[in-house]
């Protein structure tokens, strides 16, 4: 049963505390441990509506960090035609999924692997789901960050990952869902040209950013004014300049150090856009203060 680690009701996670000292000493234990759990399942009904909440679809590859018996990863690709994979450090959860999925006929298209999550390569992932401790999601945080792609779509069962506030949450029959969206890392100073009757214009828009939350300045030739609101979803981004001659209405998407897209000008037939980024600061997205 896709479960997991008891805290409400005054039982310490043994899974929790191994985990957390696994990640203190640099050692690796899940190949040789049984760690002593208490366990409560996860709603079917739940597990439903994270994967739709997700929008869980035929392509997906999700990964269920500590999986239990497996039944998201099953029902990921039993009623929504993706792949799964479920990390758990128990060996007896591990059986009982791969069991699981046999009778439910999708042993070909889901994998249980005995690791412990923290060490776990999981960024070929499409869908990520999570029902961890609150502890735990923050400390996953930067792994997520680092390990996926953005436009990786993320749902957590019953706990949010901290400051990182979520695109969406859900309330299911006195349980809630959250959901986030990796988003582009959008940091730092883009450079651009913009061609005009006049001729053509060299452009520097610097963007501060904290998760999916974006503000930016926009310097030209001429002036420099404030971008206020950056919309960032997965690699698209979305944002105005007003300057004082016009206002811009820039959308593109987002690949490294590339921006591509169309710029629109005061109602004019949308043009090609093209930037550069010339500066990124050091650290993650999750270092900066919220714009």
């Amino acid at each position: 049963m896709k479960s997991r680690p008891v805290a409400r009701h005054g039982f310490t996670s043994a899974a929790a505390l191994v985990l957390t000292w696994s990640i203190a000493t640099g050692q690796d234990t899940s190949a040789h441990r049984t760690p002593d759990v208490h366990y409560v399942p996860t709603p079917q009904y739940v597990v439903e509506a994270m994967l739709r909440l997700t929008a869980v679809r035929p392509g997906d590859l999700v990964y269920d960090l500590g999986s239990g018996d497996g039944r998201i990863p099953i029902a990921a690709a039993k009623r929504f035609g993706a792949r799964g994979v479920g990390i758990d450090i128990d060996p007896v959860r591990v059986k009982e999924a791969r069991a699981n999925a046999e009778a439910q006929g999708v042993a070909d298209r889901v994998r249980f692997l005995q690791q412990d999550l923290f060490r776990t390569d999981f960024s070929d992932a499409t869908v990520v789901t999570l029902y961890l401790l609150p502890s735990l999601n923050v400390k996953l945080r930067p792994l997520l960050f680092r390990k996926l792609k953005p436009g990786t779509r993320i749902a957590s069962h019953a706990f949010d990952m901290g400051d990182w506030s979520p695109d969406a949450k859900l309330e299911i029959e006195g349980s809630n869902a959250f959901f986030w969206t990796i988003p582009a890392d959008v940091r730092g100073d883009w450079n651009w040209r913009l061609t005009t009757r006049e001729g053509t214009e060299r452009h520097t828009i610097t963007f501060q950013q904290h998760f999916q939350k974006a503000t930016g300045s926009w310097a030209g030739e001429n002036a420099t004014v404030s971008v206020p609101a950056v919309r960032i979803v997965g690699d698209s981004v979305v944002f105005r300049i007003s300057r004082p001659s016009e206002e811009f209405r820039i959308a593109a998407r987002v690949s490294g150090n590339r921006m591509d897209g169309t710029i629109e000008r005061d109602g004019a037939p949308p043009e090609p856009f093209s930037a550069r980024r010339a500066q990124r600061p050091s650290g993650s997205i999750e270092d900066e203060e919220t714009p």
